[in-house]
């Protein structure tokens, strides 16, 4: 009986403390259900718990796919990243299309072309390249690495 007893009092005790860890990770900086998936497999939480830690945290406003989601594409955007290549790296992360897409889809062509352009002029400088042509097309591939449209680099180069 009290052994019972020390076994749920533990138990308790270690629940809390994961959940202030889990709690504490997500905020620190916004997170993605995937990255709280990872992080409780690495503080060895079984798979059938971990929804229910994912739940708690949505519930108290410490995780939110949408807000993550807002963050990352805002973030990338500014660091020069094209809409592919953010679509890409919030798929990786397993992001949920419907939180992104209208973001993704709202991003203004004008400020994407500018973007390309100081890209393109910072890049080009540093190419090493035989011809004209070798150069261009070295420059097309950076800015596709970039995750932008070819329609758009296109215009720029």
């Amino acid at each position: 009986m009290v052994f019972c007893f020390i076994n749920d009092y533990l138990n308790r005790v270690i629940e809390k403390a994961l959940l202030e860890k889990l709690e504490t990770y997500c905020a620190y900086t916004e997170r993605c259900n995937w990255d709280v998936q990872q992080k409780c497999h690495k503080l060895n939480i079984p798979s059938a718990d971990t929804a229910a830690y994912i739940k708690h945290l949505e519930d108290n406003g410490f995780l939110s796919e949408a807000r993550y989601a807002t963050s990352f594409v805002n973030s990338k955007a500014n660091r020069g990243w094209g809409p592919a290549k953010i679509r890409n790296g919030l798929m990786k992360k397993r992001v949920n299309t419907i939180h992104y897409q209208t973001l993704l889809s709202q991003m203004d062509k004008g400020d994407q072309l500018q973007q390309l352009i100081e890209l393109a002029n910072k890049k080009r400088p540093k190419i090493k390249a035989k011809d004209e042509k070798d150069l261009k097309q070295k420059l097309i591939r950076f800015l596709m690495s970039k995750g932008y449209s070819f329609e758009l680099i296109r215009q720029v180069v």
